[in-house]
């Protein structure tokens, strides 16, 4: 009686070890989804801007072919990864600002 009792309580701290490491796994590859779903749906609140401003989306792309067209291929890239890396520190510290003044102003 012994031994079966011994036997699983091994079984179940093998089964619990292998839910952790599943919870692990499962909360990786959710957040690496998280970060793509969210690109799309930028990307389709961008579509749904330039659908509600074409005359705003098309002055964008004029600005963009004159950018592209002026610039050095190696400025234009510094540019264009300077741009990504404040987008992604606003995508940061944005929602922590909106936390801060909700908590500052309770109404």
């Amino acid at each position: 009686m012994k031994t079966r009792s011994l036997h699983l309580s091994e079984r179940h701290a093998v089964l619990v070890q292998q839910c952790r490491a599943e919870r692990q796994l499962l909360t990786e590859q959710a957040q690496a989804l998280r970060q793509g779903l969210s690109m799309a749906n930028w990307a389709w609140l961008a579509l749904g801007k330039v659908r509600q401003y074409p005359a705003l989306s098309a002055a964008s792309l004029v600005l963009t072919a004159t950018l592209a067209a002026t610039l050095k291929p190696r400025r234009l890239f510094a540019l264009a990864k300077n741009v990504y890396v404040g987008w992604q520190l606003a995508q940061r510290v944005l929602p922590l600002l909106k936390n801060l003044t909700q908590r500052s102003n309770p109404n």
